[in-house]
């Protein structure tokens, strides 16, 4: 229920956080609207070995592994195992 408010809250900064594989990898996703800060921004990706960090713009996915300007709508989506979740929680939590 919490996410689902969540995400019906006009936010710049809401994060959906979900586990996978038993609790062994985590899944974050942050969608960029309009009045986000990030908005229209050139980001650069974070490097850690163990994520994979993708965007997905008006239905397609791609790899997040190089600056990118995001636009409103747009979702960052991080996979992740647990051990370097904390990292990543705190990267996109901090955009």
């Amino acid at each position: 229920a919490y996410n689902t408010i969540m995400e019906h809250i006009n936010s710049s900064s809401v994060v959906v956080e979900k586990s996978f594989c038993g609790g062994k990898g985590v899944v974050f996703m942050r969608k960029i609207f309009q009045h986000s800060t990030i908005t229209n921004k050139n980001l650069k990706p974070l490097k850690n070995k163990n994520s994979n960090l993708f965007y997905i713009r008006e239905e397609n996915l791609f790899t997040f592994d190089k600056k990118t300007t995001f636009l409103e709508d747009d979702i960052i989506v991080i996979f992740s195992n647990t051990k370097e979740s904390e990292k990543m929680r705190q990267w996109i939590h901090g955009l």
